[in-house]
This record gives structure tokens, C-alpha cells and sequence, in this order.
């Protein structure tokens, strides 16, 4: 555990005392209680002379082949993991040392039930109710108690912009997700019985709609159904009753089962830095392309990608297999670490997940890379590096995931901001300085990118970081 790290645990007064004679401390005991954050910070309505035992707040499926960092203490294997769950709609961030689970504990990745899949058979009913429509007995509860989170105003229906504001929510859109639902097709519907549903469920919603309105929509339905539908007849299916699976969850699911780890992003919650050096709301400038100004408002070339990490706190990783090419201190970029890819074809297959679009107007795409070019990752701006100029000599081999050092904001371009971050290049030479657009690609393709607007960047837009050295 680094020094940095060290800093974020907090350990009980019960399980230290001091050396006598010294301005030393011990542990008492084997390892001691660790608190992630400060317990004096814990509700002040809690009596110091009384022993709380807090409730787990949530049990977490961890991938142990993600962890790269591991320690014997006391006859044990100790892993370091890093998790999140969702709560109130937010995601919630936890970090530390745990031993190793024992086999009993640990299942595969085809155990679905474990990351949260479950099972749900409506046969040939729909999976929920409509009033006045088909108010049948037999809805599971779960599905009642997820109507009634998505119906915010309570009125008993589900409008779109409900709908819409539900996948926003972490907690319920990964629920969503991993509903396996057996259920009649909807491709199975005759017109006959479409028909009669969309009657009922106007008469009872909206009893004062116009019939002219209906009659008008109930012929764009039809069309529709004429358009589509007839497929469904041709395929002569010998049921019209199938199980769904959320496909990108699946798909999902699929690459744990047959994943052997080939990507892994620079940082954890990979984003955009929502500030800018001096704290103003500018999430483009984190950007590759055009995308900053000079003193006199001429555009002004960035040439890579700003994803938000704390100093000292966020490490920062390989992200795809290779060799360490170069290590170094530069005055105006800090500490800097090239990295090149053993494999192009594995980068090119992680560009056609992400299928990135860029978001700003002066964001640039990037030349497109091919599989005989070189590539190289270049990390800038760490705190520290766990690499040497050895290293870079002896090309020493790191897999995807493998740390290479905590972010930090070193360098004079860096130093003395309020938006701390990784800046990432994607470059087909080793040394891009100078070449502009030529040698790089925007590193925004080949990343899952999560939402910048985190009250954390907030909270971190307060300080100004500085690098020492």
C-alpha cells in the first residue's frame, strides 16, 4: 500500500499504542480495524460509550481476475478491490484490502443469478396490467413495486417522460437490465385485439378525447401493422411465447463468461473533466481537437483526452497489453509513461464496442488507426509511476490492468489547477510532439465514458492541486 493510500484509512485508538520512550506506535493485534472513511464523521447522535454494529449495506459481486494488487499477511492472501452499488441514484464508490475469498465464496461468470439476473414468467399475459385494458390477477409484486417507482406523480400511469427519467436512475436501469421476462411476443398481436386494447385504454385514460383523434391515430397504428407485421406470419413459429433478455446486458454478461481481460480503462469511472484549469464549467476543453481558446479567442489544438482522477488517490492502468517503452520527467508535462500495444487488433475491437461519437463541436475524431500501425498509450501529468527507465529499456511486458502509477497533476501545464486528471494520447509514434494531428487518434474512441456531472468534480473544482516534487 502506497503512502497516498495509507491516507485514506482510518484505524481505531483501541488497536495501537505507543512505544514508550519513543514517537513511535504498534498494532496491538493482527490486522486492525480499517475504516474507509473518517468514523468521527459518523452521526453525532451516536453514543461514544456504546458499541455499534452498522449493517452491511450492500453485498458486491467481484471480478478477482481484475485485481491486480495483492499482499501476504498472517498466513493470508490479501487483495486490493475497488466496488460499486447504487443507492438513492447515486453510485457508490468503495475501495480496500480484503482476503481472498475462499472457494466456497467464489462462483463464474455463468452463475447469472449472482450479478443480479432474474427469471420472469408471465406466459401468455402481458407482464403487467393496464386499467380498464386487462386487469387480470397474477402480476408479481416486484413488478407492481417497479411500476410504482417509474410512476412518480402516482396516477396510475406510466407516461413516457416517466419512463424516460426511470433509465436515468442507476439503481433502477440496472434492474431493468437483468429482467429476463418470458412473455408473449408482441409481434404476435393480431390487429383485431391491438385494436380493442388501444380503444379501451383511450376510453378509460383519456374519456374526452375526440374521435376523430382516435380514429387518426388508430390508422397510424394500422399502417404500422401492415408494414410490420406480416413477417411474423412468414415465419411460421411454432409458439408465440419467448424469453427476452436487455441485449446489451447480455452481451455484457457474455464477455465475463468469455472475457480474458483484454481492455481495461486508464482509469477507474472513466470521465471527462467537467472544470476547467481555472474551475469554470467546460467539460469540451477536456476534449481531443480544437476545442480551447488562446488569450485572443483563436482556437487552440489539445492533443488528447482529460479523464477526471484525484492525485495521489486514482491509479492509473495499462489498458490493453504491452510493452513500457519510456518513463520520464518532463518539466512542462510531469511525470510521463509511453506504453505499446502488443496487439492493434484488440484496440480495433474495443473501438467497435464503444462505437464512440464525438460531443462537442471543435472535438476532432482522429485519424483512424489500422492494424499495421504502431501504437502507443501515453499517460501524463502522474503523481508517481511504479515504472522505472529500466523499464522503458527492457520493455518490460504489462497486461491490461496493471498499474502503472496514481494520476497526479506534476508538470507546469498541470500544476496549480482545480481540475485534476489523466491526460491520455493515442499516438502511432513514439515521441507525437510536434506532429499536431498527423500521429494521434482521439483516445475517446476506444472508452466507455461515464457521465461527468458528479458532485465529486464538484467538490474537487473547490481546490487548487498542486504537484510537489
Amino acid at each position: 500500500m502506497s503512502p497516498e493510500e495509507r491516507k485514506t484509512f482510518w484505524i481505531e485508538n483501541e488497536y495501537i499504542e505507543a512505544v514508550k520512550g519513543k514517537k513511535e506506535y504498534i498494532f496491538k493485534s493482527g490486522l486492525p480495524h480499517l475504516y474507509l472513511t473518517d468514523p468521527e464523521r459518523e452521526p453525532k447522535n451516536r453514543s461514544k460509550d456504546k458499541t455499534y454494529e452498522d449493517e452491511l449495506a450492500k453485498n458486491v459481486t467481484i471480478d478477482i481476475r481484475q485485481c491486480k494488487e495483492k499482499v501476504s499477511y498472517e498466513n493470508a492472501e490479501w487483495i486490493y478491490v475497488k466496488s460499486h452499488y447504487y443507492k438513492g441514484g447515486k453510485t457508490i464508490y468503495n475501495q480496500g484490502w480484503v482476503e481472498v475469498p475462499k472457494e466456497e465464496n467464489r462462483f463464474s461468470a455463468y452463475d447469472w443469478k449472482k450479478f443480479g439476473f432474474k427469471t420472469y414468467d408471465a406466459e401468455n399475459h402481458r407482464m403487467y396490467p393496464i386499467k380498464s385494458v386487462n386487469n387480470y390477477e397474477g402480476t408479481s409484486e416486484f413488478i407492481k413495486k417497479i411500476i410504482a417507482l417509474i410512476d412518480k406523480n402516482k396516477d396510475g400511469k406510466i407516461q413516457n417522460e416517466e419512463l424516460q427519467a426511470s433509465y436515468n436512475k442507476p439503481e433502477l436501469s440496472h434492474i431493468f437490465s437483468r429482467m429476463v421476462c418470458k412473455h408473449k411476443s408482441e409481434w404476435s398481436y393480431k390487429w383485431a385485439k391491438i385494436k380493442s386494447d388501444y380503444e379501451k385504454f383511450i376510453k378509460y385514460h383519456y374519456p374526452k378525447a375526440k374521435q376523430e383523434y382516435v380514429d387518426e391515430r388508430l390508422d397510424e397504428i394500422q399502417a404500422k401493422y401492415d408494414a410490420l407485421y406480416d413477417f411474423w406470419d412468414r415465419l411460421e413459429f411454432k409458439t408465440d411465447i419467448f424469453w427476452y433478455f436487455e441485449p446489451f446486458a447480455w452481451v455484457e454478461q457474455m464477455k465475463r463468461v468469455f472475457s480474458v481481460l483484454k481492455w481495461h480503462d486508464p482509469v477507474d469511472n472513466p470521465r471527462l473533466t467537467k472544470y476547467g484549469y481555472s474551475g469554470n464549467v467546460k467539460p469540451s476543453s477536456a476534449t481531443y481537437g480544437w476545442c480551447r481558446r488562446n488569450p485572443d479567442k483563436s482556437k487552440k489544438f489539445h492533443s488528447g483526452l482529460d479523464l477526471f482522477a484525484i492525485p495521489g488517490k486514482d491509479q492509473v492502468y495499462a489498458c490493453l497489453k504491452g510493452n513500457i517503452c519510456q518513463v520520464k520527467y518532463s518539466d512542462s508535462a510531469g511525470w510521463i509513461i509511453r506504453v505499446k500495444i502488443q496487439n492493434v487488433e484488440d484496440l480495433l475491437e474495443q473501438e467497435r464496442q464503444v462505437s464512440y461519437e464525438t460531443q462537442f463541436s471543435d472535438e476532432l475524431k482522429g485519424i483512424d488507426i489500422k492494424e499495421t500501425d504502431n501504437v502507443y498509450f501515453v499517460y501524463m501529468h502522474l503523481q508517481s509511476v511504479f515504472f522505472a527507465s529500466e523499464d522503458a529499456k527492457n520493455k518490460t511486458v504489462v497486461e491490461a490492468g496493471t498499474p502503472l502509477g496514481y494520476a497526479g497533476v506534476s508538470g507546469s501545464i498541470a500544476s496549480g489547477g482545480k481540475a485534476p486528471h489523466l491526460h491520455l494520447e493515442v499516438t502511432t509514434v513514439l515521441d507525437a510532439y510536434g506532429k499536431g494531428e498527423s500521429a494521434r487518434t482521439n483516445p475517446a474512441r476506444f472508452i466507455k465514458l461515464n457521465s461527468y456531472n458528479t458532485q465529486d468534480q464538484d467538490d474537487a473544482a473547490k481546490t487548487k492541486y498542486y504537484h510537489k516534487k
